[in-house]
């Protein structure tokens, strides 16, 4: 059972680095951010295990994993967000300014 996920958000191109912790983590055969495969997992022990998020649509996705005894309830979830546009291909009128000279 997993019962918490650190970062708890991450962006929509996977790719993030995510650490799972619980208990009976050991022997887990698969990691699902709803119902996609994590890009590849880690077993650290029997408590925590770290997985690569895949690419995923923008919005809450419910972070399972799959041992011996069955697949987790999906009680811990991971939000995935689109990547920020750096501030030059922004509008003008939604960039924020930066600090005035003197």
């Amino acid at each position: 059972m997993t019962t918490t996920i650190a970062p708890a958000s991450g962006t929509t191109a996977g790719g993030t680095t995510v650490t799972l912790t619980g208990n009976d983590l050991l022997g887990a055969t698969a990691v699902r951010f709803d119902a996609l495969a994590a890009a590849s997992f880690t077993i650290d022990s029997a408590t925590q295990i770290t997985a690569l998020s895949p690419a995923h649509a923008a919005g809450a996705a419910a972070v399972t994993v799959t041992t011996a005894g069955g697949t987790s309830n999906p009680s811990a979830t991971a939000t995935s967000q689109r990547p920020r546009s750096p501030p030059w291909l922004l509008p003008r009128d939604q960039r924020t300014p930066g600090p005035s000279s003197p």
